[in-house]
């Protein structure tokens, strides 16, 4: 609730205010908090089965984030081009959200998946996608991670998949240490993987190239 209610600072009186999907927790508490005011809309409830009659666009075919992104654009213009929205939800890229690039090594050309996922649900996605997409390969992995993290369930997570990890620090200030992160790596790691230690990412970086076949 502490950190709801910092969350929600950024509404302002009069302003229109959308809210995405939550938490069934946190989406009773935004009910009772903002049912009588008639400037914030959920954007499911608004917009989640509404059908454009000219577009034909059921939005509950989309991720959360194009929900919420349809229930803004419909708050701000009213009108929203429907067939312009799925087209650009088909061919939207994220950099650093499964951002896949080519890089050269003593191999030749190799690819490299940058993810920037912090949390055990989300590197449970990248590594149900990394295995959808590369089913017969081995994977080295360059692990940073942020102190106020949940460590634990993310290097096991990396454990169930990794054949290399080699650990470094983007972050000197809030980032966790390379020694601690490879302490707890062979403390908690229940599989034979190389692991390494490498304080500076680019360095980290190189090497794993170096190494990819």
């Amino acid at each position: 609730k502490k950190i709801l209610n910092e969350k929600l600072g950024i509404k302002k009186t009069g302003v229109p205010f959308v809210i995405g999907r939550q938490q069934k927790n946190v989406d009773k508490i935004l009910n009772e908090k903002f049912k009588k005011d008639k400037n914030v809309f959920f954007a499911e409830n608004c917009f989640f089965k509404k059908i454009e009659k000219k577009n034909e666009i059921m939005i509950e075919n989309l991720n959360s984030n194009f929900v919420l992104g349809y229930a803004i654009l419909n708050t701000l213009l009213d009108v929203v081009d429907g067939k312009k929205f799925l087209k650009l939800c088909d061919y939207f890229k994220m950099v650093g959200r499964f951002d896949v690039r080519k890089v050269s090594t003593d191999y030749g050309k190799c690819e490299v998946v940058f993810d920037i996922a912090h949390t055990p649900k989300s590197i449970e996605n990248l590594i149900k996608k990394i295995k959808e997409k590369y089913s017969e390969k081995k994977f080295i992995f360059v692990v940073s991670i942020m102190k106020d993290k949940e460590i634990l369930p993310i290097l096991r997570q990396i454990s169930k998949i990794a054949s290399n990890v080699i650990f470094t620090n983007a972050n000197t200030v809030r980032g966790l240490s390379t020694e601690k992160l490879f302490e707890l790596f062979l403390k908690y790691s229940s599989k034979n993987i190389l692991v390494k230690k490498i304080a500076s990412p680019l360095m980290a970086f190189d090497f794993a190239v170096k190494n990819m076949k």
